[in-house]
């Protein structure tokens, strides 16, 4: 048995070409759904992680400086754990995307078999 991963097109002339050549094939086709407040959850953590490594790039550099990181991380903590009082502190960007990691970890942590849905479908279902 010949298994091939093919878009739903794909699938509508494969069909085509084997009905006409007589040829016996099964087509399974499957569709993903992921949840909805997961969808909401990832895109919050990206936009945030994009607002802190990338649009605020200048801010982060200058908050990693080895001559104030200690205000914003604690010698024993991690940028994921800064172990301070107030991550939000002179960096409200930081503090956000933290935030939003937290949550998303959590979702993951708590439902990790739960987050993704594969139900089997017709070919024109898939698309």
């Amino acid at each position: 048995m010949r298994v091939l991963h093919r878009t739903a097109e794909s699938c509508r002339e494969l069909l085509a070409t084997a009905t006409a050549s007589c040829e016996r094939i099964t087509i399974m086709a499957f569709k993903v759904e992921l949840e909805p407040e997961f969808v909401e959850l990832f895109t919050e953590f990206l936009e945030r992680f994009e607002n802190v490594f990338d649009a605020d790039w200048d801010v982060t550099k200058s908050r990693l400086d080895s001559g104030f990181i200690s205000y914003f991380i604690h010698e024993s903590g991690t940028f994921l754990d800064p172990q301070v009082d107030d991550e939000f502190s002179n960096w409200a960007c930081r503090g956000s995307l933290l935030e939003a990691y937290r949550k998303l970890k959590c979702r993951l942590e708590d439902h990790e078999k739960s987050l993704v849905h594969w139900r089997t479908c017709s070919i024109d279902e898939a698309d």
